[in-house]
């Protein structure tokens, strides 16, 4: 099979969208060739029958001219793949589906996140099928969804040989915004250190727009307050790469996004063999027989913080990590999603 692929960006060391490097390998395994076409070409290290075209934005070219760029590729590309993949940027449809439905090629549209504008709808329509990582993350209503799940590199996220550190160490990794409720894990901070637990919390994320930056300092204002500012540690932007670093010089996660679409990041800790505590009620298929340990209540600090005591005083931290992580190897491994991404559309490729 010969693949299309249209994406945001291709960097390996991006914060938010390095992983999908990783993805492009994995279709290259299954693939006779693929085309990438990405508005942002950064640093990347792929397969020979990987080929990748960007529209400009890293050399500052304007949106017009991207945009005809798209359409001059296509025509250079024609007839040169069989099958189109979109991850998350539904204005690629909205483009070009059109001629994609008229040429007969199937399309996939990968769109894991809550907001839903009249791109969706249109790239919808135009769309052979749908994935997503979860129901909630598309909340459009759809005949053409399926819901296939996130994919996790396990080898890259791979546990730490050092069990506990001294002090203990929490982490949060994501973008800085409110729907984070970040304010919950730093006041549950200062009740678990209250009870005698010496911990510190490390923020790994950047905030990227106005709002999201009032709230940063919003945080580092509450820190200030509860008189945390040695404990608590704003680590900024990580590159993807180094994020497995990050969970292994930590001893649990902590995600506070409200229940709705399955963050990557809590999978990604978990693969990481970490004791992940989590607000979302989505997660609790994957937490098991820990589910009353590692779910706790949204926007609650003591129940977080009581939580945490109770994680630090067991004897089973062992079992727990263990547990996680074969959960995220047998239901979310990138492996298996990337075989049913290519079986939707392409069942006998």
């Amino acid at each position: 099979m010969r693949l299309l692929i249209l994406t945001q960006k291709v960097d390996a060391q991006d914060d938010v969208l390095g992983f999908f490097h990783e993805w492009l390998k994995r279709f290259a395994a299954h693939c006779e060739e693929v085309e990438v076409i990405c508005l942002f070409e950064g640093r990347h290290e792929l397969p020979a029958n990987v080929r990748v075209h960007s529209l400009g934005k890293e050399q500052g070219v304007g949106k017009m001219r991207r945009t005809l760029r798209l359409f001059n590729l296509l025509g250079h590309l024609r007839g040169q793949y069989d099958g189109v993949f979109v991850h998350m940027n539904p204005e690629y449809l909205v483009l070009a589906g059109w001629w994609w439905r008229l040429a007969r090629i199937p399309t996939l549209l990968w769109y894991s996140h809550r907001n839903v504008d009249l791109k969706l709808r249109i790239a919808e329509k135009f769309s052979t099928a749908v994935a997503s990582s979860a129901a909630s993350s598309f909340k459009l209503k759809s005949r053409k969804l399926h819901v296939v799940g996130h994919g996790i590199d396990t080898q890259l996220f791979a546990p730490s040989t050092q069990s506990v550190h001294t002090p203990w160490q929490l982490v949060s990794v994501g973008r800085i915004t409110p729907i984070k409720r970040l304010e919950t894990a730093i006041e549950a901070l200062a009740l678990l250190r209250q009870k005698g637990v010496d911990a510190e919390l490390a923020l790994v994320g950047q905030a990227t727009v106005p709002g999201d930056k009032s709230y940063e300092q919003e945080l580092k204002e509450r820190v200030k307050i509860l008189t945390l500012e040695p404990y608590v540690r704003f680590a900024g932007a990580v590159p993807y790469g180094g994020i497995p670093a990050v969970y292994q010089g930590a001893d649990v996660s902590i995600n506070l996004a409200p229940t709705g679409g399955l963050d990557k990041a809590v999978l990604e800790s978990m693969a990481a063999g970490l004791p992940t505590l989590v607000s979302n009620q989505g997660f609790a298929d994957f937490l098991g027989p820990y589910r009353e340990r590692l779910l706790f209540k949204q926007d609650s600090a003591l129940d977080l913080a009581e939580k945490l005591e109770a994680l630090y005083h067991s004897t089973d931290k062992a079992l727990v990590e263990t547990y996680l992580r074969g959960q995220v190897i047998e239901k979310a491994s990138l492996d298996t999603l990337i075989l049913k991404l290519i079986s939707i559309v392409w069942p006998n490729k």
